[in-house]
């Protein structure tokens, strides 16, 4: 017999989205303690056809409303580092996964 001894938390959703698109917030059950939270992991990403060297990947969500969130993606690109070498990729050259939860509310320090 297996049972939930109430340590596990349950995905509500996995998706794949493209940098720029909105993921809907879960509706968490009243009562628990719980609040909708969102994990993005880059998944596909290219600076565009010409394949430069890729020195760093992020991937992002902002909270728009109580309803949803924008995810964004963007690459460092090129043989040498700065804010100039920044590229949001297009739609056809990015892919992030975002999986949504209800997880517990962090706890409010004084």
């Amino acid at each position: 017999m297996i049972a939930d001894t109430g340590n596990s938390i349950p995905v509500k959703t996995s998706e794949l989205k493209v940098s720029e698109d909105f993921v809907t917030k879960p509706v968490c059950p009243p009562q628990t303690n719980t609040e909708p939270q969102i994990f993005v992991a880059p998944a596909i990403m290219a600076s565009g056809h010409d394949a430069q060297q890729l020195n760093a990947i992020q991937a992002w969500a902002v909270s728009i409303d109580d309803t949803k969130w924008q995810v964004h993606m963007r690459l460092l690109a090129g043989k040498t580092s700065g804010a100039n070498n920044w590229v949001y990729p297009t739609a056809e050259y990015n892919r992030i996964l975002a999986i949504t939860m209800c997880a517990k509310a962090a706890p409010v320090i004084p």
